[in-house]
């Protein structure tokens, strides 16, 4: 009968009060070399379907790989692919990572493929876990027809920590020269890259999700500007009112340039979202009677680059008067659908639009503003993001 550890552990009992002696029992350690040292020439063949993860939070490694460095961005998911390795046999250090005792082989006519990748920071999160189809679906797709779902391979994202994992090792085994592709497939487009290679696919999504993996930084040179109009109303039992406008601005530009957005979905081929929090605030003077303007948002807010053509804004999804902006029930957040490769622009504010006096005892009036017109700008530099 085999010796267990609870028969050992009676045994040792009862030698301590019998007085009877044994020889030491020395167990044999089930973990590869510590100082990596392969243990047995051949290691242990793996089975023709096999398929390992790394369940932990270590730092990864994969000696025996080729270096890639290639980011794989879409909205949800970001990470850069490491090192990949595709060959016969992969040693203790690396299979330890997987739970692996021993170095791992493939079985005749079969090689292990094997890849390492660094957690990101996507720009709208994961989804978290109910995020619905706001959720990458991450994957390796083996010639074309067999997927295999890398479920959270850097677990749950926290925008203030990141995630979870910052590594992520992965090993499997497949037939010699069989087609093996990461594919991440995120609001409606799918990127994949080689792993055979370390090289994308590049195709039409790959070129539409390049704003993802080549960042850019959006300095603006004014941090803030107040722009002041004189307002007048229409006649109210033959009497006119004037008021007093004032719009403060202070613009946020911290996403950079994206090209897909909650509101807007993906941009037009060759262009990316400019998404700028506008930071308002809204005073009238005096306040009453209360004056109400629904801002043309495409008309108030103008992008240029050097003599290019203005680009108007974005029209905003269910409009926003200067009300909203004052009760804090909505926000100025202001989108422009730009081209690639602009280096400097600058933003012009006019606010124009639909303007109504609102008083207690007296149905509305229309109210317009009077002399000049008057602007605010900013100036913008785009800068690449080294990653």
């Amino acid at each position: 009968m085999p010796l267990t550890r609870r028969s050992a552990l009676a045994l040792l009992a009862v030698s301590g009060l019998t007085g009877c002696s044994f020889s030491p029992i020395v167990w044999e350690s089930t973990e590869a070399n510590p100082d990596g040292e392969e243990s047995g020439a051949a290691g242990k063949e793996v089975r023709p379907d096999y398929f390992a993860q790394s369940p932990d939070s270590d730092a990864r490694t994969l000696d025996e790989g080729a270096m890639s460095s290639q980011w794989v961005s879409t909205p949800h998911f970001d990470a850069r692919l490491d090192r990949t390795f595709v060959g016969a046999e992969l040693g203790a250090k690396t299979s330890r990572q997987v739970r692996e005792p021993t170095p791992i082989r493939a079985p005749e006519g079969h090689e292990l493929v094997a890849f390492t990748m660094e957690a990101g920071s996507p720009v709208f999160g994961d989804g978290g876990k109910d995020g619905g189809e706001h959720v990458a679906q991450v994957a390796i797709e083996v010639n074309e027809a067999i997927k295999l779902p890398l479920t959270a391979p850097f677990g749950v994202f926290s925008p203030a920590e990141g995630y979870a994992r910052p590594w992520a090792l992965v090993i499997l085994c497949v037939r010699q020269g069989e087609s093996v592709k990461l594919a991440v497939r995120d609001e409606g487009k799918t990127v994949r890259v080689d792993l055979r290679t370390g090289a994308p696919e590049v195709d039409a999504d790959w070129a539409a999700t390049r704003g993802f993996r080549e960042r850019v930084t959006i300095g603006v040179s004014e941090t803030s500007a107040v722009l002041r109009r004189d307002i007048q109303t229409d006649k109210v039992n033959d009497q006119v009112q004037r008021s007093n406008f004032r719009l403060g601005l202070k613009p946020d530009a911290g996403g950079g340039l994206v090209p897909w957005l909650t509101t807007e979905g993906w941009a037009p081929d060759g262009s990316q979202w400019l998404y700028v929090k506008m930071n308002a605030l809204v005073t009238f003077t005096p306040a009453t009677p209360a004056i109400i303007l629904t801002l043309d948002v495409p008309r108030s807010f103008v992008y240029q680059a050097g003599t290019s053509t203005p680009i108007e804004a974005q029209p905003l999804e269910g409009g926003i008067t200067t009300e909203q902006i004052q009760r804090e029930s909505k926000t100025l957040d202001v989108t422009w659908s730009i081209p690639d490769g602009d280096t400097e622009a600058r933003l012009t504010c006019n606010p124009v639009g639909r303007m109504v006096a609102r008083y207690t005892d007296h149905p509305d009036v229309a109210a317009q503003f009077i002399g000049a017109p008057q602007q605010v700008m900013f100036r913008l530099k785009f800068t690449p993001m080294e990653r």
